[in-house]
């Protein structure tokens, strides 16, 4: 039996509504008393009786709608209070039940912090929050337009800063609304709107969250309803429509992470979308659904995966630009979610891979981003190194944006897992990137060249300030380096200091001019132009260089000047460096801010910040720490200081020479080890750099006399330098001459390092060694090199590196420089002067002996049972030296047009690929040095059959390079292209072919044209080549009249297939009428008239030919 309650009555007995108007103050005073009473009654523990004429009194107009705030504001409260009483049946019909819920809105639309009335409207708002009966609207007519007004009025209310508590409970009442009321499409807008349109910390945004997320099965079919008709109403053709469509899109992506139930009858059509024909359509359906799976609680993973699936497939989609977005989102998704890494997202990373070599090149440079946008502990864990190494590949693609990403991508990694590389799996995942970098200048393109040099500045060897530190990674990073690598760290030491010359040489220009302190003389405009130019041509854009160093020069700022003069200045510190930098950067930025990036490429090509005087003591000091520590880790950072050091030296020896006496300490003080290696190079690079600067003790000569009798090959090259070089040196080169010659006998174990000292001498001092030249001649002559060295491999291998070689071998190749270098001292002792006969017959020997080597074959060393290996270095020794003799004035008639051409012929096509790479190589190199003179650019193009496909392109980069080196140069051009006339000449006389009328040696020589053609036609020179070519048709060899036929053959040949590449190109061939130098040492031409008509008109290249030519291959030797 259920307890039952007393009930009492309401005791408020005075009257609200009468015949006559009650004043104002007397009827607030009568609400203010009945709401206290009313207050205090318990639901369900009054008599309802006792209310029913308050009630009815109170919805009466005169009361409800009164026209004083404070009275309406107090029967609003009381009238919530009757509510609550009569619940859950109101004493009110709908009509007035309307009537009320719109004084309830009128009451809260004012409602402030500061509002006189604020207390009464709490309280009825309280009251409806938490009774609930405002559900009573879902009852009336006008439910949705009361609906609408409560959503609209809650957030203007919003707006006013109001308590906490208050938002709290407008929120819970638009809940209730929301969750008995079919919200119009309106407010179902305005609803998302304020989640999509607020800042987060907005109360607006709050209230908005709070009622989709209280009330979300109520409001899911409404919101479909929304979107649907939105997507229906969408006309893809009309841009204000895609408007709407882009905002309707907006909102979908920003009311998914707050209240994603909403969108469940939503995703789907949004996955339509992404089939559509209209771009536009599928660009916006892969934004939403991307920005959906990245939000951080998305599960569509799992609540979608025919979604899931379907979005991922936008990867492939037709138009780049969806390719492009959808690697963005892909990125974001995994960022989001990280514990899905090897689940659901496990193929985006393969994705990412596959989309690195897209033909797109946008596509492949936002995926090299994508990859570089992965949190760091995803890419360790997660990304293979074999996505790594495709990443790798891209800084070699055919775009320079795409080459750039590639590379800052994977030099972001190195520098973020730089503090980890001690561990072997990130080791080997990572450390080969700074070897990938450098080995990009083997491209040959500059402008792959400069921006791989802004990656090891930025990222591989970035600013820091702790000397200890930096060079303790200076040398990890040598450590790692391959051998081509560490190759190409040279090479950029070497075009450092040929940067840093030439701009000594400008700037030290400018502050003349800006001093007027000198008579500049011939330093005229040309002049300054002249040395802006030998800068700017290093680099990729000729003119922008041009441009910074004229405002350079011309700014009259010597600020600008000296900053980077002081950032270019080898002496310094490192940071005085790093001060210098930063000062010129910010004049530069506030000069000329679009020349920042130009004056950065001045300063990466310094190469400063990777190796400068600061670092030097440190790597001293650790090779003093691993002396005699032969843990292998140990003997890896002893060997990258050395590598350090001894490139410092060489290229910067005034960086180097004030730690000159620390270095002769230590080969006075130490016996043996890598720190007296180092220092003896140390100290000869210094001293050779500058002569007659070093003062050595007596201790020292002693020491240095004993390292080039006594020590190893690798000990006694420096320190015999050092005793040529170093100041008032003639006495102790004499003393050291004196014991050379007593130590110059075969029975002298350590041969090879007292040769490699007299070849030093030879060199440097060929006059003190007069007095013993010619038995020293005589001795290697007879002795050494007329005798035959039985190999000491059973299976006479065509190579052995040098330390396996016979003992015997070694000590020949180490005195053949010691005639060579003698020749070539005393010819640039006496420059002016002629050879003595005793000179002449010297050389006559060493040639003649040069030429029997170059021709000894591995297959004629092995026949005659000698060392098949020595042969082969003996014939790149021999080739190299004829090349240089040929370019010194005083030999030039030993070598002529046919041992030229011999020379090229047998060492580029030679059987030993070691070889053919040393010689290659040694060409190579002295054309980008200027050692070698650039008819030797013309041995390149017998490449063309290199088998080795290493070999091959190495050859084909540089050709291209050394191009593109004389392209822009006035001076020479047209000096590539004219070695067509050379190469022509050197393939008549070449043994592939031997009958011009062969179609078989036709097509054995063709490759060469090919190749020549292939590398050098270009649209602004095909014309001018097609001269060439055909101004060879009426040449006649000079050298062999019988052999001019070849050469009309190969010009036809040569004009052919230039003009197979115009036509392939789409390039003009117009006429040429530049006149043609046919060089007269090798052709003459055909008197001109009939002769020279029948010439031209004349053909052996048939179309037949011609297809068969163009569709051979490169052939395999």
């Amino acid at each position: 039996m259920a307890m039952e309650v007393d009930q009492v009555r309401l005791q408020f007995s005075e009257p609200l509504v009468g015949p006559r108007a009650i004043p104002a103050d007397t009827l607030r005073n009568r609400l203010e008393a009945l709401h206290q009473e009313l207050e205090s009654l318990e639901q369900g523990c009054v008599e309802l009786e006792s209310l029913d004429t308050v009630a009815r009194d109170l919805a009466h107009k005169k009361v409800l709608e009164h026209n004083q705030p404070k009275v309406t504001a107090v029967t609003c409260a009381c009238i919530v209070d009757i509510l609550r009483l009569y619940a859950p049946n109101p004493p009110y019909a709908p009509a007035i039940l309307t009537r009320i819920f719109t004084a309830l809105l009128h009451q809260f639309r004012g409602m402030t912090r500061n509002n006189d009335n604020f207390s009464f409207q709490f309280y009825a708002l309280e009251s409806l929050a938490s009774v609930k009966t405002v559900i009573l609207v879902a009852d009336l007519n006008n439910a949705e337009s009361l609906a609408t007004e409560y959503f609209s009025i809650f957030f203007q209310a919003a707006e006013h800063q109001l308590p906490h508590n208050v938002l709290r409970c407008m929120t819970d009442i638009l809940s209730q609304i929301a969750a008995e009321v079919p919200l119009s499409l309106d407010t179902i807008e305005m609803l998302l709107l304020k989640i999509s349109n607020t800042d987060r910390l907005d109360p607006i945004f709050a209230m908005a969250s709070g009622v989709c997320q209280a009330s979300p099965d109520a409001l899911q079919k409404r919101t479909c309803q929304y979107f649907t008709d939105a997507f229906m109403t969408a006309d893809t053709s009309d841009e204000d429509s895609m408007d709407d469509l882009k905002k309707t899109h907006k909102l979908i992506r920003d009311v998914y992470p707050v209240a994603p139930v909403l969108l469940l009858n939503v995703i789907p059509l949004v996955e339509e979308e992404l089939s559509l024909d209209v771009l536009r359509v599928r660009i916006l359906a892969t934004e939403t659904l991307g920005n959906m799976f990245a939000s951080k609680t998305s599960k569509l993973f799992s609540e979608y995966p025919s979604i899931w699936h379907e979005w991922q497939g936008r990867r492939n989609d037709k138009a780049a630009a969806i390719r492009i977005r959808w690697l963005e989102l892909a990125a974001e998704i995994y960022k989001s979610h990280p514990e899905h890494a090897g689940n659901e997202l496990s193929d985006l990373l393969t994705y990412f891979g596959e989309m690195i070599v897209d033909p797109e090149e946008k596509v492949r440079m936002a995926a090299c981003e994508t990859f570089g946008s992965l949190d760091l502990a995803v890419v360790i864990d997660h990304v293979s190194k074999d996505d790594l190494l495709a990443l790798g590949k891209r800084c070699m693609d055919k775009k320079q944006a795409v080459r750039k990403q590639a590379m800052a991508t994977l030099g972001s990694m190195y520098q973020a897992v730089c503090h980890q590389l001690h561990d072997s799996a990130i080791m080997d995942k990572f450390g080969w990137i700074p070897s990938m970098l450098l080995n990009l200048t083997y491209v040959g393109m500059p402008e792959v060249t400069t921006t791989m040099e802004e990656m090891l500045v930025t990222y591989i060897f970035p600013e820091q300030v702790h000397n200890q530190d930096r060079v303790d990674r200076l040398v990890h990073v040598v450590m790692s380096l391959d051998k081509k690598a560490k190759d190409a760290l040279w090479n950029y030491m070497q075009r450092a200091k040929k940067h840093i010359d030439a701009m000594e040489k400008f700037l030290t220009f400018v502050e003349n001019e800006f001093s007027e302190a000198v008579d500049l003389g011939d330093y005229t405009e040309t002049n300054a132009n002249l040395l802006i130019k030998g800068v700017a041509d290093q680099f990729h854009d000729v003119n922008q260089v041009t441009a910074f160093l004229t405002l350079v020069r011309t700014g009259d700022d010597t600020t600008l000047v000296r900053s980077l003069h002081n950032a270019l200045t080898v002496e310094n510190e490192y940071g005085r460096l790093c001060s210098a930098q930063k000062s010129l950067i910010s004049r530069v930025k506030t000069l000329s801010p679009n020349d920042v990036t130009t004056c950065n490429w001045l300063l990466n090509r310094g190469h400063l910040m990777i190796m400068n005087k600061s670092n030097i003591s440190y790597l001293f000091a650790l090779l003093r720490q691993t002396r005699g520590n032969r843990h292998s880790n140990i003997q890896d950072r002893s060997d990258a200081a050395q590598f350090m050091l001894k490139n410092a030296a060489t290229y910067f020896p005034s960086m180097c020479q004030s730690f000159v006496e620390d270095a002769i300490s230590n080969i006075s003080n130490a016996d043996s080890g890598p720190l007296v290696d180092v220092s003896l190079e140390f100290i000869a690079a210094v001293a050779t750099a500058k002569p007659e600067q070093i003062a050595l003790t007596d201790r020292a000569v002693s020491r240095l006399i004993s390292y080039a009798n006594n020590g190893s090959k690798q000990q006694s090259e420096p320190a015999t330098l050092v005793l040529c070089h170093a100041m008032d040196s003639t006495e102790a080169t004499q003393e050291l001459i004196k014991e050379l010659e007593l130590n110059v006998n075969l029975n002298n174990s350590n041969l090879v390092a007292v040769l490699t000292s007299a070849s030093i001498v030879a060199k440097h001092k060929p006059a003190l060694l007069d007095s013993l030249v010619d038995d020293l001649f005589d001795f290697i002559l007879a002795d050494m090199l007329g005798q035959d060295t039985v190999a000491n491999d059973p299976e006479n291998p065509d190579w052995q590196e040098y330390e396996d070689l016979p003992a015997q071998s070694q000590q020949k190749l180490a005195a053949m420089p010691v005639l060579i270098n003698y020749l070539v001292g005393i010819v640039k002792t006496h420059e002016n002067e002629p050879l003595t006969q005793r000179e002449l017959d010297l050389t006559n020997k060493v040639v003649a002996l040069l030429w029997e080597l170059l021709v000894v074959s591995n297959d004629v060393a092995k026949e005659r049972e000698i060392c098949a290996a020595e042969a082969s270095r003996m014939r790149i020794m021999a080739a190299e030296t004829l090349m240089s003799f040929a370019d010194v004035k005083s030999f030039a008639s030993m070598v002529q047009v046919p041992e030229y051409e011999n020379i090229g012929r047998r060492l580029m096509q030679d059987e030993c690929y070691k070889v053919r790479l040393g010689f290659a190589n040694a060409v190579m190199v002295g054309l980008q040095t200027n050692r070698l003179h650039h008819r030797y650019y013309t041995y390149l193009f017998l490449g063309a059959h290199e088998p080795e496909h290493f070999l091959f392109e190495r050859i084909e980069r540089f050709i291209k390079s050394y191009l593109s080196k004389f392209a822009s140069v006035p001076s020479a051009k047209w000096m590539i292209e004219m070695k067509l006339i050379p190469f022509v000449h050197l393939l008549a006389h070449h043994s592939d072919f031997t009958d011009p009328t062969s179609e078989e040696d036709i097509l054995e020589v063709s490759l060469y044209i090919k190749f020549f053609v292939a590398c050098i036609a270009t649209a602004d020179n095909i014309s001018y080549l097609y001269h060439v070519a055909q101004t060879l048709k009426i040449a006649v060899d000079v050298t062999d009249r019988d052999a001019s036929l070849k050469t009309h053959v190969l010009a036809d040949l040569a004009s052919a297939l230039i003009v197979h590449r115009a036509e392939r190109q789409h390039w003009i061939i117009n006429h040429d009428a530049h006149k043609i130098d046919l060089y007269n040492h090798l052709y003459t031409p055909l008197p001109p008239g009939n002769h020279q008509k029948k010439a031209l008109r004349n053909s052996y290249v048939s179309e037949a030919l011609l297809k068969k030519i163009l569709a051979a291959n490169r052939a395999k030797r």
